[in-house]
């Protein structure tokens, strides 16, 4: 048998994975889940972030490959099959914003080579003066790229957030218990205002949606 050490959490460096008995606990809900079953479960050591994301449940795959995360008060708030109907959207949710994340880059990469290139025109203005025609086309294409990475950001914003909005909705219409743990988590007090402002906000767009689909 495997000797257990206890570690003083004051001791783990700041962003280093750690268990301890309630990532355990919750180890030993999710294998009761097909859907989560050989999942581990660690903490990550964040005491620099604001209270209510300290020290988060990093939910990851049996390779080791992130899947999820959970806070303390999330499971404080919810029962246990509320938490793997929580999850399972949370999950979905998650791998959706991966998903963008190529675009993300995309999008931010050609909005930098824009800020660069009206940057350099500028410099270019300064040292050879403002009637230059070169200087001048030089300016139209760099604003044009510029113009171009910010609607592609705005563009794969939207997309995201509507695809959000929709796994919210299926998810809520098809699972009852998701629902509900959406309601018990932004109704919360004593978390953080810009967590509750967000759960009270996915919860509005999801019984609009559940109201104007009946």
């Amino acid at each position: 048998m495997d000797k257990q050490v206890r570690i003083d959490l004051a001791d783990i460096e700041e962003r280093t994975q750690y268990r301890d008995d309630m990532s355990e606990k919750l180890e030993d809900m999710l294998r009761k889940s097909s859907k989560f079953q050989g999942c581990i479960v660690k903490r990550v050591r964040l005491e620099r972030e604001a209270p209510e994301l300290r020290n988060p449940f990093d939910i990851q795959y049996s390779d080791g490959t992130h899947a999820v995360w959970l806070y303390e008060w999330e499971i404080q708030a919810l029962d246990e099959q509320e938490i793997l109907s929580y999850l399972e959207v949370q999950k979905g949710r998650e791998k959706q914003l991966d998903s963008y994340h190529f675009w993300d880059i995309i999008s931010f990469s050609v909005s930098a080579i824009g800020v660069i290139a009206v940057f350099l025109d500028l410099m270019f203005m300064i040292y050879l003066g403002n009637t230059e025609r070169l200087i001048l086309d030089f300016l139209t294409v760099a604003l044009f790229i510029l113009g171009s990475g910010l609607v592609l950001v705005y563009v794969n914003s939207i997309r995201k957030s509507s695809n959000e909005r929709w796994l919210d909705t299926v998810s809520a219409k098809n699972d009852p218990l998701f629902l509900e743990a959406l309601r018990k988590l932004a109704t919360l007090s004593g978390t953080g205002k810009r967590e509750l402002d967000q759960y009270a906000k996915r919860l509005k767009e999801v019984e609009k949606a559940l109201v104007r689909n009946r």
